[in-house]
């Protein structure tokens, strides 16, 4: 249902966004890989991504509340939240993208869109939920008065119910990605919103301070901040103010720059540094404020990790709580099998003396105690410089963990593609669990302690897991090279003519799980040119 309360259209219409409302208009229900696949524009990627809805489809909604969207692009959330909740009303400034939304969501009965100037919007109703994702930015036309925020919230806040809640996402203006050069994105300029817009601005980006105190003078005693990565706009982790993150971060994330040639530094290379310093939340790049008027009530997600680039088979939010649990939750109804397979898989290795978490299936989730162990890749970056002994130890460890986890067969039975050439892969596993990785496992009083088995091959070799295991131990941590060489290990284990044929069969497994050929330009954007990073602070001692 669209209601049209502009008193004039004077919009100016982009011929990308003519293109965006096509695509759309063409694909009913919403399938855009084939899209994302020949067209690569950021704008077009940007507002047809499945990853936009990251930022909040692991939140807990309640069971058929109402959500007030304030501010919806193309809608690209719209149809996630209309699925989560019982009633979604959207209030969009443009005519033309909210004629757009009523489109892409036209399967949805549960949607009102409503167009026209957002302060002139009214309602008789209160909401449960009122979301604002990159909203408020945009409210001031580029105003640094705190005033202007604050009154709109109190506007908006009549219409939140007693109990209910905002969920506010906004940058920040000192996030790390704008210290290293990334075009600040109300003006495009590099360090722009750092040195506070000094050739103006069309939007204005908060401090982790300014927002705070807008929110407390628009009437909010609760509020919680999150801090998704890379970013609101395609999140892949949502730390928190009561679980922030450790090292290491550069193993998780995809970190993504649309403009890398104006970059002077190394996002990914810096936040070990900002960690290890207590800064992280000063310099996060995005923040997502869950906000209200009473106290909260009940458990609480303090952390989130999404891949919801996978499709919609293997899309799954992994979420830990205050009270202490972890739940593994589908993000689409079609990923409820991977969920039954992750929990027997988890039962399969324990069944045969394979230490693991506990798991449990409950409603549709798979549910764990949070455990607060080291993890083992972690475990092995630290010992190594001082026992390197004992890192070798470790591995070996870890190895007899693969071999008895499941039983052996005939190496005629083997299904591991060896493109033409008969070479020895060691011993075939029935079912090789091929997540037994360090970042797959706690170490514990000399234990190892495996989680999230999702992924399982029929009869392969024991040694394509291990394959697994060191190249992402090395390829995350390359000084380990130096202290026990990966070329020892290879020979150690009798990889050498194995090796380069895991590493075919690796891209290809993750080219499929992490769908390369939709994705393939947001990786572009993932991939950086290092010396070009390099040669650009250079260029500065010549300005």
């Amino acid at each position: 249902m669209f209601h049209n309360n502009a008193t004039e259209n004077t919009e100016e219409i982009t011929a990308t966004e003519q293109d965006i409302k096509a695509y759309i208009e063409k694909k009913d229900p919403e399938d855009y890989d084939e899209i994302l696949m020949k067209d690569n524009r950021w704008e077009v990627f940007y507002h047809l991504t499945a990853m936009r809805n990251s930022i909040l489809n692991w939140y807990d909604f309640k069971p058929d509340s109402t959500i007030l969207q304030i501010g919806a692009d193309f809608g690209s959330l719209t149809g996630m939240l209309c699925e989560k909740c019982g009633h979604v009303t959207v209030w969009e400034k443009s005519k033309f993208r909210a004629e757009t939304i009523g489109i892409r969501c036209r399967n949805h009965r549960n949607l009102a869109v409503y167009s026209g100037e957002t302060e002139k919007s009214d309602f008789y109703q209160k909401f449960d939920y009122i979301v604002m994702l990159g909203t408020l930015e945009e409210i001031g036309a580029g105003s640094s008065d705190q005033e202007v925020y604050v009154k709109f919230l109190r506007k908006c806040r009549q219409f939140l119910k007693k109990q209910g809640k905002f969920l506010i996402a906004a940058d920040n203006r000192y996030g790390l990605k704008y210290f290293c050069g990334e075009p600040e994105p109300h003006t495009g300029i590099p360090y722009s919103g750092i040195n506070k817009y000094p050739l103006g601005t069309s939007g204005y980006s908060f401090s982790k301070q300014e927002i705070r105190e807008i929110v407390q003078q628009a009437g909010m005693s609760d509020i919680y901040f999150y801090y998704p990565l890379p970013d609101y706009r395609l999140t892949q982790l949502v730390y928190s103010e009561k679980y922030l993150p450790n090292t290491n971060l550069k193993e998780r994330l995809f970190f993504y720059h649309t403009v890398p040639g104006c970059l002077t530094a190394l996002e990914n290379r810096l936040y070990d540094d900002i960690i290890g310093n207590g800064v992280f939340e000063f310099f996060a790049n995005s923040f997502l404020l869950e906000c209200g008027i009473e106290p909260h009530t009940g458990e609480r997600a303090v952390y989130a990790a999404v891949t919801t680039d996978r499709g919609a088979e293997d899309a799954l939010a992994t979420v830990i709580y205050d009270n202490k649990t972890v739940r593994k939750k589908p993000l689409y109804s079609q990923g409820k099998n991977r969920l039954k397979e992750v929990y027997r898989n988890i039962s399969e290795i324990h069944g045969r003396g394979i230490e693991t978490v506990p798991h449990s299936l409950d409603g549709g989730n798979l549910v764990m105690p949070y455990v607060q162990e080291e993890m083992f890749s972690d475990y092995l970056k630290r010992i190594v410089k001082e026992r390197p002994n004992e890192f070798e130890e470790r591995i070996e460890q870890l190895y007899q963990a693969i071999l008895n986890s499941s039983e052996h067969v005939s190496t005629e039975l083997n299904e591991f593609p060896c493109g033409g050439k008969v070479i020895d892969c060691g011993i075939i596993l029935k079912r090789a669990y091929i997540d037994m990785i360090p970042l797959n496992c706690f170490f514990s009083k000399g234990t190892l302690i495996f989680f999230d088995q999702e992924f399982t091959k029929k009869n392969y070799p024991a040694l394509y897991t291990l394959f697994r295991a060191l190249k992402y131990i090395y390829l995350f941590s390359p000084e380990i090279d130096e202290i026990v060489p990966l070329e020892d290990l290879k020979e150690k284990y009798c990889m050498k003519e194995i090796w380069e044929l895991c590493v075919e069969e690796e891209n290809r497994f993750v080219a499929s799980n992490r769908k390369y050929d939709v994705y393939d330009n947001f990786y572009k954007w993932v991939w950086i040119d290092e010396m070009k990073v390099y040669k650009n602070g250079m260029s500065l001692l010549s300005i």
